[in-house]
């Protein structure tokens, strides 16, 4: 990389790299990755830094915690978490973005002509409860599940929240969901 931006590099220099012994750092962080790799193991993979650093120290191996920490994250091991947050959506880089329907002009002119839908979730001791929640854009009074429309995970047809046949698109996206109406 250097020789291509015109810097002049000796060959011996690289020689001496790959001759190199391994540092006493290097050498003392492969026998520590193996003994870290065993308690980790041995705890059914849910032990952290903290109890690994603790447990090496207390079999007679001293150690920094911030030693364990770092070998663990080159090892790409990590501990059990608790009340690790759900990701409901994982976006993938490369997907098209679903088409604006309403063009961000949330002021329709006539009611039922613009519907917006949001999905969320809600913790509960039981799990995950997932939540659609659907209203009128105008400002009417949101409305229970018995009344209004809810929306299709996909962008579809219907024929209206009012029974009036216009046939307006829902879309939905990761981020909520709109009506286009007639």
């Amino acid at each position: 990389m250097l020789s291509q931006h015109g810097c002049q590099i000796a060959p011996s220099t690289y020689y001496d790299a790959a001759r190199r012994v391994p540092s006493a750092r290097a050498l003392r962080d492969e026998q520590l990755k193996t003994a870290i790799s065993r308690v980790h193991t041995d705890n059914y993979g849910v032990y952290g830094a903290r109890k690994i650093w603790l447990q090496l120290n207390r079999e007679g191996t001293p150690v920094a915690r911030c030693t364990v920490e770092r070998l663990m994250r080159e090892l790409g091991l990590a501990g059990a978490r608790r009340g690790r947050r759900v990701r409901t959506t994982v976006p993938a880089a490369a997907a098209a973005r679903p088409a604006d329907l309403v063009r961000r002009q949330f002021s329709p002119a006539a009611p039922d002509r613009l519907w917006v839908a949001d999905f969320t979730y809600v913790p509960a001791w039981t799990g995950m409860v997932y939540v659609s929640v659907t209203w009128n854009h105008l400002g009417v009074a949101p409305c229970d599940s018995r009344s209004c429309p809810v929306a299709s995970p996909q962008a579809g047809w219907d024929g209206g929240p009012a029974g009036d046949g216009c046939g307006a698109v829902w879309q939905v996206a990761g981020s909520g969901a709109a009506r286009a109406g007639c």
